[in-house]
């Protein structure tokens, strides 16, 4: 790894990480407004400049094979985590993270729907792994209730409330009938041997 090698790592990744903020920043202003470019204030626009950030500097380093490359990479992996956490935990309004609050879901509807089942047997190798499923008997029809609903949050800071995605939830799911298990003592043989 060469020290220009490194410079135009580092100066491409903070020209990419100010025009990311610049694009973020200004996304909902008219244009007509006199555009600044500051610093952000935002948690999520500062972890998304550090993910943007390393993410370009891993390009330059697998470009130029440098030998702490891996590292760059994890450090861009756990940004970019960061990110998504702040995204989903954040207040759209004041921009605060710990301060969302969930509250009871909004059910939107409630229907009944059929689920069809066979009575099943599955038998395990000595190790735990599936040998074969056998399907047996009639085909039933359970109905299951199926509840449409739409998460709700609050910011205990600003007291700004909105709704998350619209979603569908099995109530009965946990009631389906289990496959009867039959565990044999016959070895896997896809399973290595040791020696």
């Amino acid at each position: 790894m060469g020290w220009q090698n490194l410079g135009e790592g580092i100066l491409a990744s903070i020209i990419a990480t100010l025009i990311t903020n610049f694009i973020f920043q200004n996304r909902k202003k008219k244009s007509k407004e006199k555009i600044k470019l500051k610093l952000p204030k935002d948690p999520f626009l500062i972890s998304l400049s550090f993910a943007v950030f390393f993410g370009i500097l891993s390009l330059f380093g697998f470009y130029y094979g440098w030998e702490k490359f891996a590292y760059i990479i994890v450090i861009d992996f756990l940004f970019i985590a960061i990110t998504i956490w702040i995204k989903n935990n954040q207040c759209p309004k004041c921009k605060k993270i710990f301060k969302k609050i969930t509250h009871d879901p909004e059910i939107l509807k409630e229907e009944k729907r059929p689920y069809r089942h066979k009575d099943s047997t599955v038998t395990l190798y000595s190790d735990g792994s599936v040998k074969n499923k056998k399907h047996h008997g009639k085909e039933r029809i359970i109905m299951e209730t199926i509840r449409t609903q739409r998460n709700r949050y609050s910011c205990s800071d600003c007291l700004y409330q909105w709704k998350g995605d619209v979603h569908e939830r099995n109530l009965n799911k946990h009631e389906r009938p289990k496959p009867n298990i039959r565990r044999t003592n016959i070895r896997n043989p896809d399973e290595p041997e040791l020696y």
